[in-house]
């Protein structure tokens, strides 16, 4: 715990030393964010978890004549408020990538200059504690650069699952869709609920390793639908969702809407 805390204060320490600007208030980051654009000449990458701010997105779109990269996380994609949509009609590159990932926003550009914020790109009313830094220190970026390339490796398209698959072919090489966000049809041999909490687990003809999973927040909501989610069992359900490999379950999707199951009928 002692080492924890010194790094920690050397951390914080290089910031201090290295940064160019600091900043707690919502407007200073957007004044930040503008100069960074307006200074910015081939392109711009932006990691965060969500973007829900017009006014950041309406400033990166006037910036025309810079390739924009933005990576969000996968739980944005079914947010009410997130600029997903607006962002795909004139980012050059939109990727998604587990919320585990991405736990604060960084920006920054090809002239190895970055701005570090620790809310998403957010409005006002929802960063309160915010903090950022906006440096060009060449060690600091290229920590970041890292984290990153760390990042863009386990990202995904939102093209990627436009497709319907067929279970078969998924298990056939699972290594094909690892850690992609995936649709495809099945059929279900077993639902069951965990002795422990609302938690729901269901099993598919083909593989009995393989398991979707429904958390207690979202079982909650199936049935505030009326919908039940035993039903699933003996029948052909199309999915979506994204795949990932758990040491200890093996392979999953855990849902995180309740329209991402549906029966074919």
């Amino acid at each position: 715990m002692k080492r924890k805390i010194f790094l920690f204060f050397i951390f914080l320490f290089n910031i201090f030393i290295y940064s160019d600007e600091i900043g707690f208030e919502h407007k200073d980051f957007f004044d930040s964010f503008i100069n960074f654009i307006s200074s910015t000449q081939k392109g711009i990458t932006i990691v965060s978890p969500d973007f829900t701010d017009k006014n950041f997105l309406n400033i990166l779109k006037e910036k025309k004549d810079i390739n924009k990269t933005v990576i969000l996380s996968k739980s944005s994609i079914s947010k009410k408020y997130s600029l997903k949509d607006s962002l795909s009609l004139f980012v050059d590159t939109l990727l998604f990538a587990d919320d585990s990932l991405i736990n604060y926003t960084i920006i920054f550009s090809t002239s190895k200059s970055f701005i570090i914020c620790n809310k998403a790109i957010q409005p006002k009313k929802y960063s309160k504690d915010l903090f950022y830094i906006n440096s060009s220190n060449s060690s600091m970026f290229e920590n970041l650069y890292k984290k990153y390339l760390h990042i863009r490796k386990y990202s995904f398209s939102i093209d990627s699952f436009k497709d319907t698959l067929d279970f078969n072919q998924i298990i056939k090489n699972y290594k094909n869709y690892e850690n992609s966000w995936i649709r495809f049809k099945a059929y279900v041999v077993d639902v069951y609920r965990s002795k422990k909490s609302d938690t729901y687990f269901i099993k598919l003809k083909g593989d009995k390793n393989f398991t979707i999973v429904i958390f207690k927040n979202l079982s909650k909501e199936f049935f505030k639908k009326n919908i039940n989610i035993l039903y699933f069992k003996n029948k052909n359900i199309i999915v979506e969702g994204f795949l990932k490999y758990d040491k200890k379950y093996g392979y999953e999707i855990i849902l995180d809407k309740t329209n991402s199951i549906n029966i074919l009928k």
